[in-house]
């Protein structure tokens, strides 16, 4: 089965995407509070994130999953995601599917 990672800062989502092999990643804008209290940051949010995806060519799916309206943002960096509001969906894995 495979590994579900998440990180809760772009550093440590950089960290991982660039050492790890996935095939999908769900990315949020708020990465902290400074991203939603100053949404125009370039840097240490999301659209860091999306902009190394898009930049390293990422072959897998993207699921933006965001209450900010930067999420519209990061879909232009990455055409192919898919934009889902948080809230949404819900995930699950065979595992706590199997459970209920």
């Amino acid at each position: 089965m495979p590994r579900m990672r998440f990180a809760m800062s772009a550093t440590t989502a950089l960290e991982i995407l660039s050492t790890e092999p996935f095939e999908l990643v769900f990315l949020d804008h708020d990465l902290s509070f400074m991203d939603a209290g100053f949404p125009e940051r370039l840097h240490g949010n999301g659209k860091e994130v999306a902009r190394y995806l898009a930049r390293t060519n990422f072959a897998g799916h993207v699921v933006i999953h965001s209450h900010s309206d930067q999420a519209a943002t990061m879909a232009k960096i990455l055409p192919q995601a898919t934009v889902c509001r948080y809230g949404d969906f819900d995930v699950t894995t065979a595992q706590s599917a199997a459970a209920r």
